[in-house]
């Protein structure tokens, strides 16, 4: 690959940490202050890197997770909150981030999440559009949206009904709930799930174990696990994204992500 074997490969000031590990390029959601909220910037690095790694032909692997104590909060709301009176813009910056997580679940990479306290909005998101999830036994995933008058815009609706039993999808989108990681891996939304001290070697076991798969092989064996009805759903949530934005349905939250 591009890079030496685990070695770094960051951009000053960004808000993400890149590493090469084998034969997966491993990107670090890293604004721990935001509990790495998905801000613009954000947005804009993930889909840096995920050219980069699909651009390469020994890459078989994409993998995210999250600085600190959580693996992401969703969205950033200041900053969606402030693109309120700039509504063409906002939707801009949930169609970017809507196109990266259907870049995870439907190109040439296999994708894997890699996640540790909380996974929330945006956050699950990315979870539910990754092939591989594995998580520590600190990881929480809820939904959120609706608490800030939003609607899920990065494929919730589209992904969690298939990936859940319609029930535990509804207690996370409708109900305001949340599993913890046992109760996700039970539901089918996590792959593993192990304690948190071992869950930097399960990844590296991971990350061994990818390399020595065929790349073309793993493509065609995604290729055929997709439910071509999941992308209609996906484009049928953008249009109420958008149509909810024209209807003023955002709001300023009256509590926070916890």
């Amino acid at each position: 690959m591009s890079s030496a074997d685990g070695q770094p490969n960051d951009t000053p000031g960004d808000t993400v940490r890149v590493a090469v590990h084998r034969r997966t390029r491993s990107v670090t959601l890293d604004r721990p202050d935001r509990g790495n909220a998905l801000d613009h910037a954000t947005v804009v690095a993930l889909h840096r890197e995920l050219d980069r790694a699909e651009a390469d032909p020994d890459c078989v692997a994409f993998s995210i997770s999250g600085a600190g104590t959580a693996f992401c909060a969703g969205a950033d709301v200041t900053e969606s909150i402030g693109l309120l009176d700039r509504p063409d813009d906002l939707l801009a910056h949930f169609t970017l981030a809507r196109e990266f997580a259907d870049r995870l679940a439907t190109g040439r990479l296999v994708s894997v999440a890699v996640v540790h306290g909380l996974a929330a909005a945006g956050g699950l998101e990315l979870v539910a559009a990754c092939d591989l999830v594995v998580a520590g036994r600190s990881a929480r995933f809820a939904d959120r949206h609706a608490r800030f008058g939003f609607v899920p815009a990065f494929g919730a609706t589209a992904r969690l009904t298939r990936r859940l039993p319609r029930a535990v999808a509804a207690w996370l989108l409708l109900g305001d709930g949340e599993l913890d990681a046992d109760a996700a891996h039970r539901a089918g939304l996590v792959s593993i799930v192990v304690d948190d001290d071992g869950l930097g070697r399960t990844v590296d076991d991971l990350h061994d174990r990818l390399a020595g798969l065929d790349a073309t092989a793993l493509e065609s064996i995604k290729r055929l696990m997709d439910d071509p009805a999941e992308a209609a759903s996906v484009a049928d949530e953008a249009r109420a994204v958008a149509a909810h934005l024209a209807a003023g349905g955002y709001r300023m939250p009256e509590r926070p992500l916890r």
